[in-house]
């Protein structure tokens, strides 16, 4: 990684914009992982009551290779925590994304509708 200031900063960047009800859906799809697979449960999150008015506050960023980071994170509404944890960024296309299991995991806690790739693989 060329300079970890700089992506620690885009990674911060793009965790408060994705937890931020100003930011559109279209807006929050681009910085999903895989997010064309993935707009619907976008969408479902953003009308969330509660996560969808969610802002983050991002505490810590561990970079675990050139293109994966543990994001130390805490989710408010109107002031009050409402999640904190460790979820992850995943740099793809050239910008650094939330992760879709990180997603999956925010998600799971407020019972927001999520797709079957969220599911743990039954063998």
């Amino acid at each position: 990684m060329e300079d970890p200031d700089a992506a620690r900063a885009e990674i911060t960047a793009n965790w408060q914009k994705f937890f931020n009800p100003q930011t559109t859906k279209k807006q929050k799809v681009h910085l999903l992982e895989d997010a064309e697979l993935y707009v619907l449960f976008v969408h479902a999150f953003a009308d969330d009551p509660d996560l969808g008015q969610a802002t983050a506050t991002v505490e810590k960023v561990t970079f675990t290779s050139a293109t994966s980071a543990d994001v130390t994170f805490t989710l408010s509404q109107q002031h009050k925590t409402i999640l904190s944890g460790v979820g992850q960024s995943v740099r793809q296309d050239g910008t650094w994304k939330i992760s879709v299991k990180t997603l999956c995991a925010v998600a799971e806690t407020r019972n927001v509708a999520r797709p079957a790739a969220c599911e743990p693989a039954i063998w």
